[in-house]
């Protein structure tokens, strides 16, 4: 008796999604960026936002000025992570990376700006896809911790991401 076995090829589900990314608590900002991943049964994605600025300009370190109400803020982040798939239609992802972030206040003439808030380190993030036919939408969080300390909430940075795309 013969068996005849015929292997059929998976395709792997790609995802491209443009991503926006608003920050938690004070000193609202917002991110966008693209996540591009691809996943069978498990797979990867790497994630980058930002606000279009990677600094601040003309930062005045001592800060011993009058300030004109204008601030000025800069953002990056990007991260790497692995995909699985959950069920039909939902993927779980996640990830670590790096966040660069900044809120500064320009002095009363423009010419410089004090730097307030700084948020630098390393993040980790984890999320959501839901998926139907050519359809993406996705939902998670990303945390960075500054001064690598977690257990104190004012040494986090905490970032909620929302994308929709392919």
């Amino acid at each position: 008796q013969q068996y005849d076995f015929n292997l059929k090829r998976q395709k792997p589900n790609v995802f491209l999604l443009p991503q926006m990314g608003s920050a938690l608590g004070e000193h609202n900002q917002t991110s966008f960026g693209l996540f591009a991943g691809i996943c069978r049964k498990g797979g990867g994605y790497i994630s980058v936002r930002t606000n279009g600025k990677l600094q601040l300009e003309n930062v005045n370190p001592d800060g011993n000025q009058r300030f004109n109400g204008k601030s000025q803020k800069s953002h990056i982040a990007g991260s790497l992570g692995f995909m699985a798939y959950l069920m039909k239609y939902l993927y779980l992802y996640g990830g670590c990376g790096y966040t660069a972030r900044s809120l500064g206040w320009e002095s009363a003439d423009g010419s410089s700006v004090t730097e307030i808030v700084r948020a630098v380190g390393p993040m980790v993030e984890g999320g959501l896809i839901g998926r139907y036919k050519k359809i993406a939408i996705s939902i998670g969080y990303a945390n960075t911790f500054i001064g690598f300390n977690y257990f104190l909430k004012k040494n986090t940075y905490g970032e909620l991401t929302f994308g929709i795309g392919y």
